[in-house]
């Protein structure tokens, strides 16, 4: 098991800061904190597009969102959508047929043509749109208006400003935080709004909060960290969304955090969004903007979620036969009819090989079209061979290409360094007795406000552990018999789940290193607290006996 450890050693005085300042924290004081927010009106575009809104509130025009198709843009819509309809009167919604963004026409939809038909006067797209140019022209040629409220990259800065749209982007700014997520700018706009035209501004910091976990920002940024804090503060005193609340008190009795967001909350959303039953989707919408039963929207997301994993399994099936599992870059195939959800598929197969993975399915007789999820940043060097067209985040992001060009992109992919898929980032390398109940309590204290993906960069610290065992130190226990447990040096090691195949690896060698990978966490039962590692990940090795020294 290779790995990259962020400190090299742990000094419980001072882990804290030293974590923090190797995952890019300068300013350790100013980080904690957690009070440094952006000047809304350093915004490029952001006067204006006030403007333009309150115009529209004053002559009474018909206003319109475009909910983009993931977990930021239905927070992003709840934000401008409640403003409007506490301030003016309930806008028209678009939602997508399935897992599309922005007003880029595709072969299941006209969303511009329906936009058109509706004849709204202006159309406001939050957490998408900035690069959609052809798309603004022919709504703003009907006589639409346009204002994005947008946090993705800039294709093009000349036609950002060329576009009659009004954009509100941190790229197109200096000096702003741009790993701000789209309900993050769009609750800048109704700020900005609140505060030119002296109304109350509600609470939605727990929606950005929500975002940025969902949307795998960079919480090293001053302000991410400051609307973290802020929105955990309001959803846990139940002030702020009450389906959000409903949620996270819902699935878990756990603290809240962003492992319980990541892997319990966002994917049933996640479920809704990318199925094509749109009567769901406005029920989800409606939830979160109190127009609909918080329960029955759970069970109906419940639902959906239980039908999504098992379209997953069916595409994972499939594909496992169209990998060729020796190439850096694993490259599948599936059928139109799962689109939606290949994005989940490409994840398991990172996720388990930690190779960048792609899914392909037809899109036309002469082009491929899929996703990309990879454990390194890898969209903008597939860009840049002009072979492939990728939408969407570095490690994660949708991809098109001519057929012609398939055999080109692997030949690429086979000459680039891809070192790091073999090699786990770890906080650093402990031995059991390092492990403390003062080190558990820091990882325990704060583990709320620190992410679990890879582009939250600040995430909950893992560490590698090179162990010597044998069969005979651990036991399998548990009601499913699937959970590993064993103690050294007064710290319990914990595996939980462990797949058959594991346990045939366990049950295997009677003496073997045993490589981990695990956070820390205080447990206590009766009174006691004891230290322990919750395992991630682990590989075993056997230990071969040199009897050749006793002859």
């Amino acid at each position: 098991m290779k790995v990259e450890c962020l400190l090299d050693k742990v000094n419980i005085n001072n882990f804290l800061e030293d974590y923090l300042k190797a995952c890019g924290v300068k300013d350790v004081k100013k980080y904690s904190e957690a009070n440094t927010f952006d000047n809304v009106w350093n915004y490029p575009g952001m006067e204006e597009a006030v403007r333009r809104l309150n115009i529209a509130i004053k002559e009474k025009e018909k206003i319109g969102i475009l909910v983009d198709c993931d977990c930021d843009g239905y927070l992003s819509s709840t934000i401008i959508y409640t403003f409007l309809k506490n301030n003016y009167e309930i806008p028209i919604l678009f939602f997508h047929n399935a897992k599309q963004h922005g007003l880029r026409k595709n072969e299941d939809e006209d969303i511009v043509q329906q936009i058109i038909d509706s004849k709204i006067n202006l159309l406001i797209i939050p957490d998408a749109g900035t690069n959609d140019f052809q798309e603004q022209k022919e709504l703003i040629s009907n006589g639409i208006s346009i204002i994005v409220l947008d946090h993705h990259e800039v294709d093009d800065y000349d036609k950002v400003i060329e576009s009659s749209a009004y954009i509100v982007n941190h790229h197109l700014g200096h000096n702003l935080n741009t790993a701000l997520s789209g309900t993050g700018v769009t609750y800048k706009f109704v700020e900005a709004y609140c505060e030119k035209y002296n109304l109350k501004m509600a609470e939605y910091r727990d929606l950005i909060m929500f975002s940025l976990i969902s949307d795998e920002c960079d919480l090293s940024s001053y302000e991410n960290y400051s609307f973290l804090k802020a929105g955990y503060k309001i959803l846990n005193s139940g002030k702020g969304n009450q389906f959000l609340k409903y949620l996270t008190d819902k699935v878990s009795n756990q603290q809240n955090c962003a492992k319980k967001f990541s892997f319990r909350v966002i994917p049933m959303f996640n479920s809704v969004i990318r199925s094509t039953n749109m009567q769901n989707k406005l029920i989800l919408f409606q939830a979160l903007v109190d127009e609909f039963d918080v329960e029955e929207a759970y069970k109906i997301g419940s639902k959906e979620q239980r039908q999504q994993k098992k379209i997953v399994d069916e595409i994972i099936e499939e594909v496992q036969s169209t990998i060729d599992f020796s190439k850096k870059v694993l490259i599948g195939f599936t059928k139109p009819k799962y689109k939606s959800y290949i994005g989940l598929a490409a994840n398991k197969f990172t996720g388990e090989y930690n190779k960048p993975t792609i899914i392909l399915r037809e899109a036309g007789s002469t082009k491929w079209s899929g996703s990309l999820r990879s454990p390194v940043p890898l969209a903008e060097k597939i860009n840049e061979t002009n072979l492939a067209k990728c939408l969407g985040h570095s490690s994660a992001a949708g991809c098109f290409l001519k057929k012609s060009n398939l055999p080109k992109l692997q030949d690429y992919f086979e000459k680039l360094d891809l070192n790091e898929e073999s090699v786990y980032a770890v906080t650093s390398k402990l031995e059991p007795y390092q492990v403390n109940k003062d080190l558990c309590f820091i990882c325990d204290e704060y583990n709320p406000l620190w992410g679990c993906s890879k582009g939250n960069k600040i995430v909950v610290p893992k560490f590698y552990f090179n162990l010597k065992l044998n069969s005979y130190i651990f036991s399998i226990i548990g009601k499913k018999n699937d959970t590993l447990k064993f103690n050294i040096d007064n710290v319990n090691f914990i595996k939980f789940r462990l797949s058959e195949e594991e346990i045939e690896q366990l049950e295997q060698y009677k003496e073997f290193n045993f490589e981990c990978i695990g956070v820390l966490t205080n447990n206590e039962y009766n009174g006691t607290i004891t230290s322990q590692v919750i395992i991630e990940k682990f590989e075993i090795t056997e230990i071969k006996q040199d009897w050749s020294e006793l002859f």
